[in-house]
């Protein structure tokens, strides 16, 4: 696959997240798909986690501008995105079943990874092969 679809799809990733960590920022548990009641702690949990997802909302945007150089940082955010995935499986086992949003985003964080690491180091490896 390309490096321009690559730099569009890590772009369009990164604003999702963004977005979707501001908007947990500015309403805490109050965001997520039918509340309920939720105590204090959990709202301010929920907001301060959220700060991770805009922060690699941010990381993810600035990986999209250059793909071909180490991509370290998109390993490190894509091996993050993985185990939270993880952490939705441990919750379902622990909690129970999750609303089908968030086992959508489940099968997103368990499975992106393993699509996006091989197609940007395929891409650091053609950029290699060309200099």
């Amino acid at each position: 696959m390309s490096r321009r679809i690559l730099q569009i799809v890590l772009a369009a990733l990164g604003i999702v997240a963004v977005v979707a960590g501001a908007g947990q920022v500015l309403f805490g548990a109050a965001f997520t798909p039918h509340p309920g009641n939720f105590s204090a702690n959990l709202d301010s949990e929920m907001r301060f986690f959220a700060v991770w997802y805009v922060l690699i909302g941010i990381l993810l945007v600035r990986a999209s501008k250059d793909v071909e150089s180490p991509g370290w940082t998109l390993r490190a955010v894509m091996a993050t995105l993985f185990v939270a995935g993880c952490t939705r499986i441990l919750s379902w086992a622990t909690v129970g079943p999750p609303d089908t949003r968030f086992v959508v985003l489940m099968v997103i964080e368990l499975v992106l990874p393993l699509i996006v690491t091989p197609w940007q180091i395929s891409v650091e490896r053609a950029g290699e092969a060309t200099n």
